[in-house]
């Protein structure tokens, strides 16, 4: 039932049959993805906000006329960059953890 909305609607828009061929090609895209291991969701929200980011970070540099320090100036950047730091950091942790219990002790 799914699958027959998903392709009435792909056909729908322009009316075209190259867009069900193309949203079947996604759809086993998807799966092969899946079958990877591949998170589909991260995936997605990339597609998402890619654009947004890419867009807000060409601003930034027009404002700061070209120099990546923009970024790094004002107080609440340097908060926020320490959230991020702050964030990244237990993940960082656990998987060096992980490495340093994997390793064969030394004879």
């Amino acid at each position: 039932m799914i699958s027959a909305f998903a392709i009435l609607g792909s056909y729908s828009l322009h009316q075209s049959v190259f867009d069900v061929y193309l949203m079947i090609g996604f759809a086993f895209f998807g799966l092969i993805l899946k079958k990877i291991g591949y998170s589909l969701e991260a995936l997605i929200l990339g597609l998402i906000l890619g654009p947004i980011a890419e867009h807000g970070f060409s601003q930034g540099m027009i404002i700061g006329k070209g120099s990546p320090w923009i970024f790094f100036e004002s107080p609440i950047a340097k908060v926020m960059w320490v959230i991020i730091a702050l964030l990244l950091l237990p993940p960082l942790l656990a998987h060096a953890k992980r490495i340093m219990g994997t390793k064969p002790a030394a004879e």
